[in-house]
């Protein structure tokens, strides 16, 4: 309450508004408050408003009613707020409240009883004098009627009309019988706080609408009509008149005023309110704040230079508020409504309080004709329970291989049922990351969302890991947005089985060649076999390894080494040994591989020229592979003792059955043997051929075509040997010796 520092003088019987202002932090809500004059209840309790950071209370009283009586006395006026939702109670110290003597109001736009309204119960009664010996016997101010025009009153000399309204005013005159004056010059004006006795100095006038003679005569002469436009400017206007030209009066009694408010003109503005939300949607429970506004601004400088008053009222059904008007004709209200659903929030503006030194007139409430109301809808959301459950073939999952397609069901259960969530979405997530769904957006029917989504794809993407699963509901329009717990659905995910087929191309080689070893690697949906390896055996032996690509690994052997690389028959598998999202597979069923010794070509060569027994030469047999692997040396690998080549005459084996041929290295890619020729008997062999007998690896062969080899006799060597010189007639000894040399 505003505690004055000295007496607040009303007058009695005057009407006196008490207003009580309470404040937080934070801002009060709720709550009533009660005037008392010292320890006496002044009227019922008031409930407090709030208007911003503040709370209000207002009573309107007139004074002289009980506890308020008595001219000249005091009394101590203070207010007890209850307390609300936020605050404490509290009261006020104590304002020191004078009544006087009551005053009579005149129109004149001032609050000249002291009771807080402007011209209350003032006198607009007509006839009236003007001075000058002229009585206004009938005043009239109209024109046309409607929101932009004449509101009330119109052809009466009390109006009310819109801001910048065309508007007429007309008087009678007469004049007092013992006023013989001749002429009358009369003014009319129209003006805002003018001061008896003084001219009108309006923004309008003063005009002469008479100027002659005025008779005593009823109704009187009227004047010239005078059409002006209304003040631009919200407020209380008068209409005053005045008289010239006073010859000869010989009244007794002295003559009236001049200048009396003979009309009253009050310019009232229409006006519009809009509100504007915080937010269009809120939960249920949650404030919004609402700021209403009201156009134009309620201000009026014309008077007393006070602006900024007035209440705006927001409401949404039976609920309202009211706030006081801001400097900016607005009011802040925090709303939290109290059921879901959709409601309409309207902004009203209510005029002024008609205690406050503002006249209700100025601005008409936002509910009469010209006014705009606005609306504003807010939707308020119920709260809602999602939860998700997992299945995969009619079972319940917790865990689940890549690749394995799982269906989830999401239930939303709004927390009251008159609301839906059918036909909104709800997304499937682990660890903040959506899970691709099919289909791709789920939504709502009857309350339940049924989809499915495959293990390993995005969001659970990695074997050996668990992850919580989360379904999310984003809100529907009245109903709160919900997830279902993030511990409630925890789900593992486990590699895949996988399976391999084996190929090989070809398979039967001959030793030497290399062989092509594939593998098909199947997996599952999101688990490649791609970048894992797959190892070929034979038996226990790894002959082989390749990396899978696109589902394919192959591995080329080349038999030169090794396990295959000798002739025969090996049984091969392949065996995946897994990734990343893919178990091991089995090893395949086994194939076949044939490997076939590979086919020799012998070539026998003798040397040139003739031959003789005991002299030097050799046989020379060559093997070489019909279809060499590559480069390098050819080798069979033979000893003496398991292959061996023999030189052949007939199929009887030279030097009578001896010994086999030594194999040795010979020229790139071949192996050779050779048989030395200086022990064999001169003579002619014929069919003579090299035959290799074949190893492991290598088959045998013979050479072809055969060859005749002719070893000619050794022509031997004589030499006589003689004694030194002797004696004529002696026994000497003659030796003769005869050879043939055999190389080697």
């Amino acid at each position: 309450l505003n505690a004055a520092t000295g007496l607040a003088e009303v007058h009695l019987n005057s009407t006196t508004t008490f207003t009580a202002i309470v404040t937080g932090p934070p801002a009060p809500a709720g709550g009533t408050v009660q005037f008392n004059d010292g320890l006496v209840a002044v009227g019922p309790s008031v409930p407090l408003f709030t208007a911003g950071s503040v709370g209000f209370a207002q009573f309107t009283l007139v004074t002289g009613t009980n506890p308020l009586t008595g001219i000249d006395s005091i009394h101590p006026i203070n207010a007890v707020y209850s307390g609300g939702t936020n605050l404490f109670g509290s009261f006020s110290a104590d304002s020191q409240l004078k009544l006087t003597p009551p005053v009579k109001e005149v129109c004149n736009a001032l609050d000249d009883d002291k009771n807080g309204a402007i011209d209350d119960g003032c006198d607009l009664t007509l006839p009236r004098d003007i001075g000058g010996g002229t009585i206004a016997q009938i005043l009239t101010i109209s024109g046309p009627s409607g929101p932009s025009g004449v509101v009330s009153g119109n052809n009466t000399n009390d109006i009310v009309v819109r801001p910048g309204a065309a508007i007429t005013v007309t008087a009678n005159l007469i004049r007092f019988p013992d006023c013989a004056g001749c002429i009358r010059q009369v003014y009319l004006g129209i003006g805002p706080n003018l001061v008896n006795s003084a001219p009108a100095i309006p923004p309008n006038g003063p005009v002469c609408v008479y100027s002659g003679g005025v008779g005593t005569t009823l109704p009187g002469v009227p004047t010239n009509p005078w059409g002006t436009a209304a003040p631009a400017l919200p407020g209380i206007y008068y209409v005053r008149a005045s008289s010239t030209l006073d010859f000869s009066c010989v009244r007794a009694t002295p003559l009236g005023p001049q200048d009396l408010s003979l009309g009253r003109i009050v310019v009232q503005a229409a006006s519009t309110t809009s509100i504007v939300l915080s937010a269009a949607s809120i939960d249920l429970g949650s404030p919004v704040t609402v700021t209403a506004s009201v156009l134009p601004a309620p201000t009026n400088p014309v008077v007393l230079g006070l602006a900024n008053a007035g209440v705006l009222r927001l409401s949404d059904g039976a609920f309202t508020r009211q706030g006081l008007v801001d400097a900016q004709g607005k009011a802040t209200f925090t709303y939290t409504p109290t059921g879901a659903g959709p409601h309409t929030l309207k902004a009203e503006y209510l005029g002024y309080p008609a205690s406050t030194v503002f006249p209700k007139e100025w601005y008409a409430a936002s509910n009469v004709p010209g006014g705009v109301e606005q609306t504003a809808s807010l939707a308020v959301r119920t709260g809602s329970t999602t939860s998700l459950s997992l299945t995969s073939g009619g079972t319940p999952v917790s865990t689940a291989a890549v690749g394995t397609t799982i269906t989830a069901t999401v239930t939303v259960a709004p927390d009251d049922p008159t609301f839906s969530a059918d036909g909104f979405p709800v997304v499937l997530s682990a660890g903040g990351t959506p899970i691709p769904t099919i289909p791709a957006t789920p939504t709502l029917t009857s309350g339940t969302a049924t989809f499915t989504f495959v293990a390993g794809n995005l969001g659970v993407a990695t074997a050996g890991a668990s992850y919580d699963l989360v379904a999310s509901f984003a809100g529907a329009t009245y109903v709160r947005a919900s997830a279902s717990g993030a511990a409630a659905n925890p789900l593992t995910i486990t590699k895949a089985n996988s399976s391999s087929v084996l190929t090989l191309t070809p398979n039967f080689i001959n030793a030497g060649q290399a062989v092509t070893l594939g593998a098909t690697v199947t997996g599952a949906a999101f688990a490649s076999p791609d970048g894992g390896t797959v190892e070929f055996r034979s038996g226990a032996t790894v002959v082989g390894t390749a990396t899978v690509t696109a589902g394919v690994a192959t591995a080329s052997v080349v038999t030169t080494s090794g396990l295959l690389s000798d002739a025969g028959s090996y049984p091969i598998t392949a065996t995946f040994m897994g990734s990343t999202n893919l178990n091991p597979s089995p090893a395949t069923a086994s194939q076949t591989l044939t490997v076939l010794a590979a086919p020799v070509t012998v070539t026998l060569t003798v040397p040139t020229g003739a031959l003789t027994a005991g002299g030097s030469g050799s046989l020379t047999a060559v093997m070489a592979p019909v279809s060499p692997p590559g480069p390098g040396t050819f080798s069979t690998g033979c000893t003496a003792l398991t292959c061996k080549v023999t030189f052949s005459s007939n199929e009887v084996p030279i030097l009578g059955g001896g010994a086999s041929a030594v194999v040795a290295s010979g020229p790139p890619n071949a192996s050779q043997a050779t048989l030395l020729l200086n022990l064999l008997n001169a003579g002619t062999y014929t069919n003579v051929v090299a035959t290799f007998s074949g190893d492991a690896k290598y088959a045998g062969g013979a050479s072809a075509p055969p060859i005749t080899l002719v070893i000619n006799q050794a022509v031997p060597v004589v030499t006589v040997t003689t004694p030194a010189a002797t004696a004529l007639g002696s026994t000497v000894t003659l030796t003769a010796a005869a050879h043939v040399d055999i190389t080697g």
